[in-house]
């Protein structure tokens, strides 16, 4: 099992409980991704995967949105020889299903998100409407863009809509 570290030590786990917030963190990590040029964020390639240059030491990370908000809770470096793939079944049961849950809101699969979460909504009318407006303002944006505002736009009327809920 892969050690993890909460970034606020008064947390309980390392990832957020509330779905706002594990999104809102996610949202941080990856506007974080460009100034890093040894990472590059993409969806469906893989959760997160380190790699080792063939001519040398240096590493280089492929990240989903959940991959980037794992990989900021990890502690210390990754030990893998050529390349290593981390994935949610090599976590603790609520880092697992957090990670999914992640995939499920970036993909605006809504429910299937809190129920991964454990969260049971009290209005399950109110977060298929959320979703349908995200769906009309933003379309499915499961993949990361060309232009990532578009993405973030996404993420953040996401947070939004969530915390109106109080999810």
């Amino acid at each position: 099992m892969i050690t993890l570290q909460a970034p606020n030590p008064s947390q309980p786990h390392p990832l957020p409980d509330k779905a706002s917030d594990l999104i809102e963190f996610a949202l941080k990590e990856l506007k974080k991704a460009p100034q890093h040029p040894e990472i590059t964020v993409r969806m469906l390639y893989g959760w997160l995967v380190f790699e080792r240059a063939l001519d040398g030491p240096a590493v280089t990370c492929t990240a989903c949105l959940a991959g980037l908000a794992l990989k900021a809770v990890m502690v210390g470096p990754p030990s893998y020889i050529e390349r290593h793939e981390f994935v949610p079944s090599d976590f603790d049961k609520d880092t697992k299903h957090k990670m999914y849950a992640i995939n499920w809101f970036r993909s605006n699969i809504l429910l299937a998100a809190l129920r991964e979460m454990g969260i049971e909504p009290t209005s399950v009318k109110e977060v298929v409407e959320l979703q349908e407006k995200l769906r009309t303002l933003h379309g499915s944006p499961s993949y990361y863009p060309p232009a990532p505002e578009f993405f973030y736009r996404y993420l953040e009327a996401l947070i939004l809509g969530l915390r109106t809920l109080e999810l």
